[in-house]
């Protein structure tokens, strides 16, 4: 089990690599929460923890702002 949690968390991140902030949010929280609830309550609190996680998670990363879309138009930078 150890040997594919390496691969797993690689893979992992480069497919989180160009979402937003709202799906990082969501993937985490998911990840997060499924660890919780599957560490107290078993099956059922993996995916309970993992619902609830991912919505948190999507509210807490749509709250965290993309500064780097309000400095570009157009693909040129100008400085302010």
């Amino acid at each position: 089990m150890s040997k594919l949690m390496i691969p797993f968390f690689a893979v992992l991140a480069l497919g989180v690599a160009g979402c937003s902030n709202t799906e990082k949010g969501a993937v985490g929280g998911a990840l997060g929460g499924a660890a919780i609830g599957g560490a107290v309550g078993g099956g059922e609190g993996a995916l309970i923890g993992g619902a609830l996680g991912a919505g948190a998670g999507a509210l807490i990363g749509s709250q965290i702002p993309d500064d780097h879309r309000h400095h570009h138009s157009y693909g040129h930078y100008h400085g302010w």
